[in-house]
């Protein structure tokens, strides 16, 4: 299975039966997960293939009853598992894109703590776009001080601008362990 070949409406699909699996506590990601998102949306895919078929608004509500009480029935833990089966693929397919591309950027010196940089991807576009803005680093309202936040990017209704998760990279300050190591 290769991500970069997938639609927008795809990878819309899968982010939001991951999120749906998640939410519940559901330590797998499966068709299931998939199919409850897709019905969800009430003029998707699935609607149009019932309405297709002869069915109305009204068996369509019925097949999304139907999923969720299947959903219902799948094994689920509190708290949620920390990494859903089935996110590893794209979990490391972002690392592949996404965390290589910035740490380049790091190295060549085009980002800091003090820039934003915003990620962005086309509908029909295999690549992400990166914009980078030196702003002087996220300041708290509250207190006036700069924020740890290295970058993120933000959260919302998917638009030409902005058609991504929420992701935020804090800044850790990392000790040198050479002091320890000598004293042993």
């Amino acid at each position: 299975m290769n991500p970069d070949k997938f639609t927008h409406k795809t990878n819309e699909a899968l982010a939001g039966g991951h999120e749906l699996a998640s939410n519940a506590g559901h330590a797998q990601f499966t068709p299931l997960h998939i199919a409850v998102a897709l019905i969800s949306e009430p003029n998707g895919i699935f609607w149009q293939a019932i309405s297709a078929a002869g069915g109305g608004d009204e068996a369509a509500k019925a097949v999304e009853r139907v999923f969720n009480q299947a959903l219902k029935k799948l094994p689920s833990q509190t708290p949620p598992p920390d990494d859903v089966y089935g996110a590893r693929p794209i979990r490391r397919w972002l690392e592949k894109r996404v965390v290589t591309e910035l740490s380049r950027m790091l190295i060549r010196e085009e980002i800091d703590e003090n820039t934003t940089v915003w990620i962005d991807a086309a509908p029909n576009s295999k690549e992400l776009s990166y914009r980078v803005e030196k702003n002087g680093g996220l300041v708290n309202p509250t207190t006036g001080k700069r924020s740890d936040i290295l970058i993120q990017v933000p959260n919302g209704p998917v638009t030409s601008d902005a058609s991504q998760t929420v992701k935020k990279m804090k800044i850790e300050e990392i000790l040198d362990d050479d002091d320890t190591m000598e004293e042993m």
